[in-house]
């Protein structure tokens, strides 16, 4: 099955913080991905619903 979505080598930085290197994200049909946390506390959280 090919993804609707994909992102390859995802890098995120804040400031000199580097928060995501190489983060490869792919979401097929039927997929209903979900993100939650509260991001000031330090806590991400990515699950498939």
């Amino acid at each position: 099955m090919s993804a609707l979505l994909s992102a390859n080598e995802i890098r995120l930085t804040y400031g000199y913080q580097t928060l995501l290197d190489g983060v490869t994200l792919a979401v097929s049909a039927g997929e209903k991905p979900g993100w939650s946390g509260v991001m000031v506390a330090g806590k991400l959280h990515c699950s498939k619903s």
